[in-house]
């Protein structure tokens, strides 16, 4: 028994031995090594690190670019860790907007994976270029994605509107500084009602704190939209906030 296992061990030695073309590890650049029983090492010419297509997803576009209409080419250069995992990835060409440069980089860095490069049988720390495209059409195939929106309670309404029965939807674009204050605020998109249009710009000055956006820690004015809806009498499953 011991020599029919014995057997079966020589003869997938062999097979691997003859399934690729092997050369001596002490010749060029290898990716696999590995040592037929009694013999030398050996290995297979090295062919670089290979992306793993099932983790070379897109990158999904950050909502606030949409909004404000970025995109472009983010290139970045990459430098793939033993485990096939990057290391290290850099914005060495901007598409334009910070914004999605650093979604694609930590995107890529936390998702993608290669096969693990290995070069004169040992690990080695290859670097690559990859680009991320920025399209604004991609993401906006499901009509891209919508500004929050705040319902308004009826102790918000001006009372004449609400005896009025007015409704409808305010939208406001605001541009918030690095301490929260609005550096802009106007309203974008009417609900129809200009006394409700001006409850919402006044609310959006007065009685909320807005957060703005950090890139690489730190706050940086931010752009948005939203929305104020406007019901007497509110649908089902509408909640005031």
């Amino acid at each position: 028994m011991r020599e029919f296992i014995r057997g079966l061990m020589w003869g997938a030695a062999a097979l691997l031995s003859l399934s690729v073309p092997a050369i001596a590890a002490d010749d060029a650049a290898c990716q696999q090594c590995f040592s037929p029983p009694g013999g030398k090492p050996l290995c297979v010419p090295n062919g670089g690190a290979r992306p793993i297509m099932t983790t070379h997803l897109i990158p999904p576009y950050p909502q606030m670019s949409v909004m404000t209409d970025e995109q472009g080419i983010s290139l970045l250069s990459v430098e793939i860790g033993a485990d096939g995992a990057p290391t290290d990835v850099q914005v060495i060409n901007s598409s334009g907007s910070l914004r999605l440069d650093e979604a694609a980089r930590d995107f890529v860095k936390a998702t993608w994976r290669w096969t693990p490069p290995l070069a004169q049988c040992g690990p080695t720390a290859p670097k690559l270029r990859v680009s991320i495209k920025w399209d604004l059409r991609d993401a906006r195939q499901d009509n891209g994605p919508r500004a929050p929106v705040l319902t308004m309670r009826e102790a918000d309404f001006p009372p004449d509107a609400f005896r009025r029965k007015e409704q409808g939807m305010s939208t406001v674009f605001l541009v918030i500084q690095g301490d929260g204050s609005l550096a802009r605020a106007q309203v974008t998109k009417s609900s129809g009602f200009p006394d409700l249009d001006a409850r919402a710009l006044e609310l959006a000055k007065t009685r909320y704190h807005w957060a703005p956006a950090t890139m690489d820690g730190k706050a940086v004015n931010t752009p948005m939209y939203v929305g104020f809806l406007w019901q007497t009498e509110p649908q089902d499953g509408a909640a005031a906030r």
